[in-house]
């Protein structure tokens, strides 16, 4: 009878270490996203994933995805807006460069919005 017991409990405690380690490995990491704008059509992308991203510029790696690098509408002059924690932050595109893996892109006058801009 106290065997039955004990393996009892055993058991529970090992099923709530299961079930907290399937939920933690199920919490998605945060995406890094910008939204990009271009002046006389409006928005291109809202929220669109990178895989890097500075003041510098941003990388889209497409190794693993199924859109091409041809396939992202980015052009000199699109305007280039995300958040770092609680700033956003605005850049224009000064560059970009598509090889058969991945999107660089190069940023220029990365300045940041007042705090009442209001993103979306």
């Amino acid at each position: 009878m106290r065997y039955d017991a004990v393996s009892s409990a055993f058991f529970m405690a090992n099923k709530r270490d299961i079930s907290r380690a399937i939920i933690t490995t199920m919490i998605l990491p945060s995406l890094t996203t910008v939204t990009i704008e271009r002046r006389g059509y409006g928005r291109r992308y809202s929220d669109l994933p990178v895989d890097h991203l500075d003041i510098d510029g941003f990388i889209i790696d497409c190794s693993a995805a199924y859109t091409r690098p041809n396939q992202y509408d980015l052009r000199v002059g699109d305007i280039v807006r995300w958040r770092r924690g609680e700033q956003i932050l605005e850049a224009i595109i000064a560059g970009v460069e598509r090889s058969s893996e991945r999107v660089s892109v190069v940023l220029r006058n990365t300045t940041p919005l007042p705090d009442d801009f209001f993103f979306y």
